[in-house]
């Protein structure tokens, strides 16, 4: 009983997303869905978190939303789960711009703030301008991407 009542307890409060996979997420959306997976991890640790993050049927499934680590290395990622483990601090846009670690350098003093870069936007295989919404908790760096 206890567990079920936990478990709705974390669908009603984190909810299942305003936005179902495969929509578009709007500015207010990343930061919403970023605060989000904070909160989960405040509640319920990083391990059932980074579960949930992770889970292909649960509310973070096909988003663009990962954790990261302080050095660069992909915990978890919503949209692709073979990135996790991965250390993306170097990889570049099309301009050379080492997004992830300008995120991570951003981190270093603020709490939380945007990163932009040129990304293919996978719903029009074309070159588009993207977003990310970051904010440090702890060690680790939390974000939500969008397309503009």
């Amino acid at each position: 009983m206890y567990k079920v009542l936990n478990i709705l307890f974390l669908l009603v409060t984190f909810g299942c997303g305003e936005v179902v996979a495969g929509e578009r997420l709007s500015r207010d959306d990343a930061v919403a869905l970023t605060r989000k997976g904070i909160a989960l991890i405040k509640a319920v640790g990083r391990d059932k978190a980074f579960a949930e993050f992770s889970n292909p049927s649960g509310p973070y499934a096909g988003r663009d939303f990962g954790v990261m680590d302080m050095n660069g290395k992909m915990l978890v990622y919503g949209e692709n789960a073979k990135m996790a483990g991965k250390d993306l601090k170097d990889i570049r846009d099309v301009d050379g711009k080492a997004f992830l670690k300008d995120g991570i350098d951003m981190l270093q003093t603020v709490q939380s703030g945007w990163v932009d870069f040129k990304w293919p936007d996978p719903l029009t295989q074309k070159l588009a301008r993207k977003s990310v919404y970051m904010e440090r908790f702890g060690e680790i760096a939390v974000g939500s991407g969008v397309y503009n």
